[in-house]
C-alpha cells in the first residue's frame, strides 16, 4: 500500500491545481454573469456558495505540517486568472458593443478572491480546531 504522508511537493501540487481550478471557476462565473445579467443580483449567494466549496479542499488537503502552503492559493490564483482570461477570451470572444465586460470581470474576480480568502481562512480554522480537539481527546485517553 502506498504511503499517504503529505510532502511539500504534494502540497504544492494541490495548491497549483486548486488555483487553476478556482481561476477556471471564476471565468465560468464571468461568462455566466455576462450572458445572464439577472444572476448578478445574487452575487452574495455566489460568494457564500464559493466560500463553502473552497473550504472543503483546504480542510482535506492541508492538515499536515505544510498547512501554510494553502496561503499561496491566492497568489497562484492571480497568475492563473490572467492566463485563463486570455485563453477564454480567445475561445469565447465577447461582442465589442458592451464596454461593461471589464467592470464585470473586476467584480467577478473580486467575488472569487474574497471567496478564496474566506475559504482558506475558515478551512485553516477548522483544521486548527480539529487538531486541538483530537489532541484534547488523546490527553483524556492518557489520563483515564
Amino acid at each position: 500500500m502506498r504511503n499517504k504522508t503529505k510532502t511539500a511537493k504534494s502540497s504544492l501540487i494541490w495548491v497549483i491545481l486548486l488555483s487553476a481550478l478556482y481561476a477556471i471557476i471564476g471565468e465560468i462565473i464571468f461568462l455566466l454573469f455576462y450572458y445572464h445579467d439577472y444572476l448578478l443580483k445574487h452575487d452574495e449567494s455566489f460568494m457564500i456558495l464559493l466560500s463553502i466549496i473552497y473550504i472543503i479542499p483546504v480542510v482535506l488537503y492541508f492538515r499536515s505540517r505544510y498547512w501554510y502552503y494553502s496561503l499561496f492559493i491566492l497568489l497562484f490564483y492571480i497568475v492563473f486568472s490572467i492566463v485563463f482570461l486570455f485563453l477564454f477570451s480567445a475561445l469565447f470572444p465577447l461582442p465589442d458593443d458592451n464596454p461593461a465586460g471589464g467592470i464585470l470581470a473586476i467584480i467577478v474576480h473580486g467575488i472569487n478572491i474574497i471567496s478564496i480568502v474566506i475559504g482558506v481562512f475558515f478551512g485553516l480554522l477548522i483544521n486548527l480546531s480539529l487538531y486541538y480537539w483530537l489532541k484534547l481527546d488523546d490527553a483524556k485517553e492518557i489520563n483515564d
